[in-house]
């Protein structure tokens, strides 16, 4: 014996109907809201020492030596995965250390 045809209005509603969450979803919401604030405070901290590295006065800095390196990463800008450009440049100073940004 075979089953009837389902009724198209009642597997559309079906459809739309959201699903209770269960405590794993729930759980893996959570996680991944903390995730997302403990990246924003690391990215914050990041920022004060970026704009210092890139706002520092070099007017009377010698730099003998500067090597420049760039790469393309994906990163998620607006919504949306796009290729960006992540510069780096490092830098001896005359007594030999290195700086990098």
């Amino acid at each position: 014996m075979m089953a009837p045809p389902p009724d198209p209005a009642r597997s559309a509603a079906c459809d739309r109907a959201p699903r209770p969450a269960t405590g794993w979803s729930v759980a893996c919401a959570r996680e991944r809201r903390e995730l997302a604030q403990r990246g924003a405070r690391i990215c914050a901290g990041l920022d004060a020492g970026v704009e210092r590295f890139r706002t520092r006065a070099l007017g009377e800095t010698a730099l003998p030596c500067l090597w420049l390196d760039a790469t393309y990463l994906k990163v998620r800008e607006a919504g949306r995965v796009v290729s960006m450009a992540a510069l780096v440049a490092t830098d001896v100073a005359p007594c030999g250390a290195l700086t990098s940004g």
